[in-house]
């Protein structure tokens, strides 16, 4: 291992804890709201096939997160669905999240957005096929 693999171990380490969190709260969320996606699109009152791509966009979003494949499409994808919510619904009981507010969507919002500019780190498979790439 040299110094510059070294320097870049904990930069790569954390961008793995933020991806599983994100891949966790996202595959929880995704799959909830795909399992019930009647209710969710009458709570949200958002068409049935708007409500399926937020809660596809979740899931399929997480698993990108876990794995670490197209991680950055999967972060941008994940922050403009946040937006949404932020917009749509959150904005309007403030930021606290006691009262339903924007505050822990704003937090996987910015994450997202941090791995779309980081990217994924080395423990990715994005990461495994750039490799290969540069190998062949």
């Amino acid at each position: 291992m040299n110094a510059t693999t070294q320097n870049r171990q904990p930069v790569d380490v954390s961008l793995l804890i933020i991806r599983l969190v994100l891949s966790a709260v996202f595959i929880y969320h995704g799959y909830g709201i795909c399992s019930s996606i009647t209710q969710f699109a009458g709570f949200t009152k958002l068409p049935l096939a708007a409500a399926w791509l937020v809660g596809g966009g979740e899931l399929l979003g997480g698993l990108s997160m876990l794995s670490g494949f197209l991680s950055r499409l999967a972060g941008i994808g994940l922050a403009i669905i946040m937006f949404g919510a932020i917009v749509t619904y959150h904005w309007a009981h403030g930021f606290s999240i006691t009262n339903q507010g924007y505050e822990y969507v704003l937090t996987l919002l910015v994450n997202g957005l941090a791995i779309t500019l980081a990217g994924p780190g080395r423990y990715s498979l994005d990461y495994t096929f750039a490799s290969q790439k540069k190998a062949a």
